[in-house]
């Protein structure tokens, strides 16, 4: 890995995290996960996912809401689950080099923040459940009692995605420095 690659990993891992605390006294709404998905977007896909277990790492670890450290299996799902942004950002990257950003591939990126971000909250929801060793309606009753945030953390990550996303990766690519 050339030192270029490490100081992009470094300084989009950086750019993650601060971007993750910028919204953290309000419950789902965050822009980590669009971070880690441009970074992906414009790193490829393995760059992507080492931005996104290094950010989130650090992120959980020493988050003043409380640290990830506390609870190991949520800290994995976390982890887990940012690791596909990252992944993700970098498949649709990798295909979109000569694209435009038609409605079709908006949609696209929209559908992309949508089905991560679900997977990432299930993920993150049944962690402590199955840990704890809950039963099947327990675990039910866990996710019933999380869906508004879910719901929340759905739409608001789906809109940051559709909305956001595709005027910072033009003009991002437009440069000339990615891709």
């Amino acid at each position: 890995m050339s030192n270029k690659d490490m100081a992009m990993i470094g300084i989009f891992s950086a750019l993650s995290v601060v971007m993750g605390y910028a919204f953290i006294h309000v419950p789902n709404i965050e822009m980590i996960s669009a971070s880690i998905f441009i970074s992906g977007y414009l790193l490829g896909i393995q760059k992507g996912i080492l931005v996104a277990i290094i950010a989130e790492t650090t992120y959980s670890a020493f988050n003043p809401m409380g640290s990830g450290l506390a609870f190991p299996y949520l800290l994995v799902a976390q982890i887990l689950g940012m690791s596909l942004f990252g992944a993700v950002g970098g498949i649709l990257g990798s295909r979109g080099e000569k694209q435009r950003f038609s409605k079709a591939r908006i949609a696209l990126i929209g559908a992309a923040g949508l089905g991560c971000t679900l997977f990432y909250d299930l993920l993150t929801t049944l962690s402590w459940p199955l840990a704890a060793g809950f039963d099947r309606g327990q675990i039910y009753a866990t996710i019933a009692l999380g869906s508004v945030f879910t719901s929340i953390h759905i739409i608001s990550n789906t809109l940051i995605f559709v909305l956001a996303l595709p005027p910072i990766l033009k003009a991002v690519k437009k440069t000339g420095r990615f891709g």
